[in-house]
């Protein structure tokens, strides 16, 4: 009683304080949002760590944490778990519900009284926490809120919006991030994620409706709520979802992966897979072994420093799990259940191969085409079906294409751009069958509009099943696939800087480039070197790379819509000023491509050869692309001047 009582009384004097403008910094930009904010935040550990910083004038870290607001980029509001405008905590989800509230009522509100929104979460800290928040917002103005009663992978979210109609879908999930870091990803009505446009509305009336309504807080509303407002459909979600899995795989090969011997190590890697996994297999009569320490969703990820895919040690529990069982076999999904991971014990029985993306890219199209000709049985008309990839994936979907007679597109990166597009061809009648990026996310189905990593799990465990039954292996097939298409040779990584800026300048430089005393050495048909881009702000692309011994033949820059392989040098993708993404295409074939997403501090580089074995040795291949990287990397990125650290994995 003491307790609560000396709350009241540190309050009362807070707010004292606030009137007199005790809490000064005498910055007239800071001091009116430090007064907003201590007004509005209710959490007073909050309000304690700001009044702190507001005591000691530390002026650096308080425009930092208020100044500074987390944005919407990828469909994604992700920051550390902290006080702050510029970090997510109670107060920015909440007013983030709220201007996603009234844009959703400004574009389309009868549906929205109609069909309402459904919300997701996983099991990271404050997630439940900031799903009946925003569910709270939504209830109150009598919205109809889908919550699901318990941790799920993000896909149920985008499969949720399509099958009830519901004009949003929100998942608060922090990803393959840090345990300190959570967000909240928003799908639009179409199931896809929200496009850059709908962010930058959505922006706008977030800032808008800043100050938190008084009932915002209050979330014990939801257990008093009708069953009309507030309704959990994850019973009915999960049986849609094992029949869609069901659905996707045809009878053949289920029936073949259900007798099968082989059994397959999984892991969560801490997060909230599992539980769904296991009923997907079991309904599959497919055998796994789960990693015991790591398949109960645990916010702290004891075990696993960073539970991403692309880092190999995720996998290492796994695999020692797998050795001492004596399985070969072992798969993984990110702790939202959106990527997937696999690894194979090679025939020393020591080492592994980890299949990277691109190698599974490549596996789930020839497996996913196979399919889709055996499910039509008479002759097959591909005229209407279409594979789609991020343009900084491999292009061996492209390949297969061409070969093959079915359509490709290709994407920005980020799988809202690849769900959007299956959208749009779906609403002209077309058959999207496989999509992929280049981060280990897969999509199946243009029923469910993201990418799913339990699905992907089951595709690979599928493919094992019948390839063991043919007597192959998935290395053999995966060689088969490449010599028939060939062999495409692939290699990226990533720089960390200070900050975005410096990789902003880097890309300034780029288009910038002083190019050295070359020209001689380079041929006419380099149409980069003898047609630079004419603008205002004189842009004037590298020549080449080592001092003119791979030449440029094509540059595509999304930044600023500049493409000279087309006609009218405008690039077919739409303009991203916010992305940093520069595309080259060498005279070799080599196709390379530096990017930065927005407010990422990472400059991400890709390079790829498609290499057929009669023109060239794929031991010969691999080396080129490497020393293709290795000089654009030293005449463009120029990691030791700009402070840039390589990836540690």
């Amino acid at each position: 009683m003491c307790d609560s009582n000396q709350k009241i009384i540190n309050l009362k004097c807070e707010v004292t304080d606030l009137v007199y403008n005790k809490f000064s910094t005498n910055d007239e930009t800071l001091d009116p949002i430090i007064q907003n904010y201590l007004k509005w935040e209710k959490i007073q550990s909050n309000r304690e760590h700001i009044i702190a910083l507001v005591r000691r004038r530390d002026i650096v870290t308080l425009k930092k944490m208020l100044l500074n607001r987390l944005e919407i980029i990828g469909g994604v509001i992700k920051g550390d778990m902290i006080p702050g405008y510029n970090g997510m905590n109670d107060l920015v989800v909440i007013q983030t519900g709220q201007g996603l509230l009234k844009y959703l009522e400004n574009v389309d509100k009868a549906n929205l009284r109609e069909f309402g929104i459904v919300i997701g979460y996983d099991a990271r800290n404050n997630s439940k926490r900031y799903a009946e928040l925003i569910a709270t917002i939504f209830v109150v103005e009598n919205y109809p809120v889908k919550m699901f009663c318990k941790e799920i992978i993000t896909p149920f979210v985008s499969f949720t919006v399509t099958k009830y109609d519901c004009v949003a879908g929100i998942m608060i999930s922090g990803g393959v991030c840090p345990k300190n870091v959570n967000g909240i990803k928003i799908f639009s009505s179409n199931g896809c994620q929200v496009t850059p446009l709908m962010e930058s509305e959505i922006q706008k009336f977030i800032l808008e409706n800043l100050e938190p309504q008084q009932h915002c807080w209050d979330t014990e509303i939801l257990e008093y709520a009708d069953l009309a407002l507030f309704s959990d459909p994850y019973e009915e979600i999960l049986e849609s979802y094992i029949k869609l899995v069901n659905n996707i795989i045809i009878k053949e090969y289920r029936v073949i992966a259900s007798k099968s011997p082989i059994k397959f190590v999984f892991t969560a890697l801490h997060g909230v897979a599992y539980d769904i996994f296991k009923q997907v297999v079991n309904n599959l009569c497919v055998k796994i072994e789960p990693v015991p320490t790591e398949i109960e969703p645990d916010p702290k990820f004891p075990l696993i420093k960073s539970p991403n895919p692309e880092n190999p040690l995720v996998l290492n529990k796994a695999k020692n799990l797998a050795q001492k069982s004596k399985l070969r076999y072992v798969i993984g999904a990110d702790p939202d259940g959106c990527r997937t991971i696999f690894s194979k014990l090679r025939i020393d029985n020591i080492t592994w191969r980890t299949f990277d993306p691109n190698e599974l890219g490549a596996l789930f199209g020839w497996w996913v085409l196979d399919q889709y000709k055996k499910k039509k049985e008479k002759k097959v008309d591909l005229k209407n079906v279409y594979m789609i990839a991020s343009c900084v994936s491999s292009k061996i979907l492209r390949t297969m294409a061409e070969i093959e007679k079915f359509n490709f597109v290709e994407t920005l990166p980020g799988f809202g751009w690849i769900a959007n597009e299956a959208y749009d061809l779906k609403q002209e009648g077309k058959e999207v069958i496989f999509c992929f990026d280049d981060d280990y996310g897969y999509m199946f189905t243009d029923e469910l509009l993201d990418r799913d990593g339990i699905i992907a799990s089951v595709q690979i465990m599928t493919i094992v099943s019948f390839l063991n039954s043919q007597q192959q292996s998935i290395g053999d097939k995966l060689d088969e696939i490449y010599t028939q298409y060939g062999f495409h040779i692939n290699i990226g990584s990533y720089f960390t800087a200070q900050s975005y800026e410096v990789i902003e300048k880097i890309f300034d430089e780029i288009r910038h480039h002083q190019q050295d005393n070359v020209q001689d050495k380079l041929e006419k048909s380099c149409n980069c070197a003898f047609g630079h881009y004419e603008n205002p702000n004189q842009i004037i692309y590298p020549q080449s790379v080592g001092h003119g011994k791979f030449c440029i033949d094509y540059i595509r820059d999304v930044s600023v819509g500049y493409d000279n392989s087309q006609p009218d040098r405008k690039s077919t993708f739409a303009i991203q000023p916010d992305m940093q993404m520069i595309t080259f295409l060498f005279i070799n074939g080599i196709n390379a491509t530096l990017r930065m997403n927005p407010k990422e501090a990472k400059l991400r580089y890709c390079a790829e050869l498609i290499v057929k074995k009669r023109s060239m040795s794929i031991s010969n291949g691999r080396r080129l692309v490497s020393e293709v990287i290795h000089r654009i990397i030293c005449d463009f990125i120029n990691p030791t001047k700009n402070g840039l650290s390589l990836r540690k994995y």
